[in-house]
């Protein structure tokens, strides 16, 4: 008999946190009707060794595949390809379950609406173990659109967010029969598979529990070309299904992951480390953006000058590959040196509202 969900769990050097994931699976109200898929992916560390313990503890519910480090993409598309399940799962192995009864609520939602996906809400694991769920409070703007206020059916046309797959179940077959598949990119290769996937499906069901605990900052990415020019490529294959389906929020979302997330953080990197390539990339996937928005009759986004702004100057340094050492200082003041006068202020009048208010 075909297991109710299949799990896959890509693995490279998880040794903190691997045992807390594989028994946040084991622990699932319906793992023995379930089956766990790890890709040890190039491990350096214990992992290899644990993943050996938990394959001898679970028998059967667990296979282990290895291959050289390609990325948690490549690394996930051998699990849904050796995948039996009726429907599929990921757990990243830092990461884990809220409920022991997570698998199994949304299997039951899926079977009873006959949905090819279901999914809920994101929690966070903090560094110091304790959860923070708070989607109208501090961190609003990093939830927008990955909770849900109540069960729900809906359609994706009316929702069009492009983060967080790992809280939802996939039926197999949808997956399968529309080819879809994780791209070859080491960083935003889960977006456009999510995107696929919802767009192959036209509807989802929701569900205001928690689905998915994500522990954050347990490893910060070392950026380097390859990883930045694939995020980038990563936001232009969303923009580019958001412009063949007419996806208007959809597209103003990636707009946000370029200009207001991954771009500076790209931008600020490629400054310092001097890496005239990268911020080639950047320009050109603001193009690239720029003119996805001109094909929807979007208005242009103010946000695309302001990602390298103060813009004479990077016009300057990117008007020819040689770039002198003093052309990279002037570019790395103009655009550090606003921040730290914008941080003074704001820390300024803190300081004075504080004092104000201790004042009787």
């Amino acid at each position: 008999m075909e297991p109710k969900i299949s799990v896959i769990m890509p693995v490279f050097n998880a040794e903190d946190h691997l045992d807390s994931a594989i028994h946040s699976f084991e622990s699932q109200s319906i793992s023995s009707q379930c089956e766990l898929i790890c890709i040890n992916d190039g491990s350096t560390d214990t992992s290899p060794d644990i993943l050996k313990e938990w394959k001898a503890k679970l028998g059967n519910r667990v296979t282990v595949f290895t291959q050289e480090n390609q990325g948690a993409g490549l690394a996930r598309n051998v699990g849904l390809d050796n995948a039996r399940g009726e429907f599929v799962a990921f757990l990243d192995s830092d990461d884990e379950y809220p409920s022991v009864h997570t698998l199994e609520s949304m299997y039951s939602k899926a079977t009873e609406y006959g949905m090819a996906i279901v999914g809920g809400t994101i929690e966070r694991i903090r560094p110091d173990g304790r959860y923070r769920n708070d989607p109208k409070g501090k961190f609003a703007h990093y939830y927008r659109g990955q909770g849900f206020e109540k069960d729900a059916l809906i359609r994706y046309s009316d929702w069009q967010f492009d983060y967080g797959f790992y809280r939802f179940i996939y039926k197999r077959d949808l997956l399968d029969s529309n080819h879809i598949r994780f791209p070859d990119l080491l960083r935003y290769q889960d977006p456009p598979f999510f995107v696929q996937a919802m767009i192959a499906a036209c509807e989802f069901y929701a569900l205001r529990e928690m689905t998915y605990s994500y522990r954050v900052d347990v490893a910060h990415v070392i950026w380097d070309y390859r990883k930045g020019s694939d995020a980038l490529a990563g936001i232009v294959a969303v923009a580019d299904l958001a412009k063949e389906h007419g996806f208007q929020k959809l597209y103003d979302n990636c707009v946000h992951r370029l200009c207001g997330e991954m771009g500076p953080r790209l931008r600020d990197y490629a400054l310092r480390e001097e890496n005239a390539d990268l911020l080639y990339r950047i320009v050109e996937t603001r193009n690239q953006l720029a003119k996805i928005g001109d094909e929807m009759n979007m208005p242009r986004d103010v946000r695309f000058s302001k990602m390298l702004s103060p813009e004479p100057v990077f016009s300057a340094l990117l008007k020819g590959k040689a770039l002198g050492p003093m052309s990279w200082k002037i570019a790395r003041a103009a655009v550090v040196t606003p921040r730290k006068i914008k941080r003074m202020v704001k820390r300024g009048k803190n300081l004075l509202g504080a004092k104000s208010a201790a004042e009787p």
